[in-house]
C-alpha cells in the first residue's frame, strides 16, 4: 500500500490487518533535513510493516535507505553518505504504555491514536545520520593540508631536560 505520507495515519488499525507501507519520498518533502543536507534532490526509499507482538504492542519494522549529501566538517566540501535504518519501534501513546513494551523496540510516541509516517521517516533518517560527518582520510580533499599545519606539543618538562644535561 503507497499513499499520501503527510497525513496522520491510524497505527492501530494499520497493525491489524499487517498493512505494509513502501514507496519513495522526496528529500525536499522532509523539511527538518533541509539545514543539514546540501543537495535536496533524491529519494527515500522506506519499507514499513504495521503489526502486534505477542505481548499486543502494534509494532513497526522494516527499512529505511538513502543517500544524502552533507558538508564534510573536515574539508567543508560536499559528501555523499548512505543512510540505512533498520526500523524496529513499538508505538506508545504514554509513559503506561511505555513500562509494557519489550526492551528489543524502540519507542516511538503517537499524538492521539495517530502518527505521520512522514515524521517517522524523517525521525529515522535523523537518528542514523553521524553527528559530525567527514571524508575519509584518504578521500578528504583537506587532509593533506591538515598535516603541514599539525602542531607539534612542546614538553613542559624540556626545559628540566637542558638543565639536567648543563649540570653533567
Amino acid at each position: 500500500m503507497s499513499s499520501d505520507l503527510s497525513i496522520c495515519i491510524d497505527p492501530e488499525k494499520l497493525s491489524g490487518s499487517g498493512e505494509q507501507l513502501s514507496g519513495l519520498v522526496n528529500l525536499a518533502d522532509l523539511g527538518r533535513l533541509a539545514d543539514l543536507i546540501t543537495q535536496q534532490t533524491g529519494d527515500v526509499r522506506y519499507d514499513l510493516t504495521f503489526a502486534r507482538n505477542e505481548k499486543g504492542n502494534i509494532t513497526v519494522t522494516g527499512e529505511i535507505e538513502s543517500k544524502l549529501t552533507l558538508i564534510c566538517q573536515r574539508c567543508l566540501c560536499n559528501m555523499t553518505i548512505p543512510v540505512h535504518s533498520d526500523v524496529n519501534i513499538g508505538i506508545v501513546e504514554g509513559e503506561n504504555e511505555l513500562a509494557e513494551l519489550e526492551q528489543e523496540l524502540d519507542p516511538y510516541q503517537a499524538e492521539k491514536r495517530k502518527i505521520s509516517v512522514l515524521k517517522l521517516i524523517e525521525d529515522e533518517i535523523l537518528l542514523g545520520l553521524p553527528i559530525s560527518p567527514m571524508h575519509e582520510k584518504v578521500d578528504c580533499p583537506a587532509a593533506e593540508s591538515l598535516q603541514e599545519y599539525k602542531t607539534v606539543k612542546k614538553n613542559p618538562f624540556s626545559v628540566l631536560e637542558t638543565l639536567k644535561r648543563e649540570k653533567t
